[in-house]
């Protein structure tokens, strides 16, 4: 079953805004709320967010909406959106729920419609999906490149998601390709690197390394990467360490483009 975790809530909020969330009307979803530490300003501090991708992890891959006072809200996006789903709430309509509820049950019966378009298009995020490549490691082309970027998007027209699950059509068609003499296709990207999923699964990845857009990842799942003409090449991952891999050798890296 689905479930929303409403975060960065002010604790002195929390109690009405449950109360709201009770009175949304969205067959089969779930909701908590996941209060910021602050009784009076929104937000998620640097201690909390632990406890929040866990608890989100806990829930089955719960989609997180977020409140903030707007200080911290690049930092909060970064921590969460590549490993659960995420999208903000207007900090104004969820303070307004102390008095009427009626404007956040209906930003939140808005927001869950988006959600379900998404859920259908793109989850569960399989190893099979472009989603599982990395952003930051794998070089696709041009025409391609925004797919990542367009499924964190949120607050779009009706009918978008639809549009990115063609988008990961045409990456398939850019990028899935024969190779060797192996049966099965491979992503090949612009640097003419193989990114295989199909070896023996090592080496655990750290949480939330192992959960992407709200879809918890196999266990030790990552790519080997080798050059397509097995020549030597260097790879530099999303922490900047480098690794020279040397001919007809492979690297192991994760789904978000960490090397193993």
């Amino acid at each position: 079953m689905p479930h929303a975790l409403i975060a960065g809530v002010p604790m002195g909020w929390s109690r009405q805004v449950r109360g709201a969330l009770d009175k949304v009307k969205v067959p089969d979803w779930t909701f908590s709320v996941f209060p910021g530490s602050d009784p009076k300003i929104a937000g998620i501090s640097d201690k909390q967010l632990p406890d929040l991708l866990a608890d989100a992890a806990k829930r089955g891959g719960a989609h997180v909406f977020c409140v903030s006072d707007g200080r911290d809200r690049q930092r909060i996006a970064t921590a969460i959106r590549e490993h659960f789903r995420f999208r903000w709430l207007a900090s104004d309509v969820v303070r307004t729920a102390t008095t009427q509820s009626e404007p956040l049950v209906k930003d939140i019966e808005r927001a869950i419609k988006e959600e379900i378009e998404w859920r259908n298009a793109l989850h569960p995020i399989v190893k099979s999906s472009p989603l599982a490549l990395p952003q930051r490691g794998f070089s696709a082309e041009r025409s391609v490149e925004a797919i990542w970027s367009m499924s964190e998007s949120f607050n779009k027209e009706d009918g978008f998601f639809a549009k990115v699950g063609e988008a990961l059509e045409q990456f398939r068609m850019q990028h899935l390709k024969k190779w060797d003499k192996h049966r099965e296709r491979f992503f090949i990207d612009l640097s003419n690197r193989v990114w295989k999923d199909d070896g023996p699964y090592h080496g655990d990845a750290p949480f939330p390394r192992d959960w992407k857009y709200s879809s918890a990842l196999p266990e030790r799942f990552h790519f080997d990467v080798q050059h397509a003409q097995r020549k030597a090449f260097n790879f530099n991952d999303r922490a900047g360490r480098g690794k020279s891999v040397a001919t007809s050798k492979h690297c192991n890296v994760d789904a978000h483009g960490y090397l193993r």
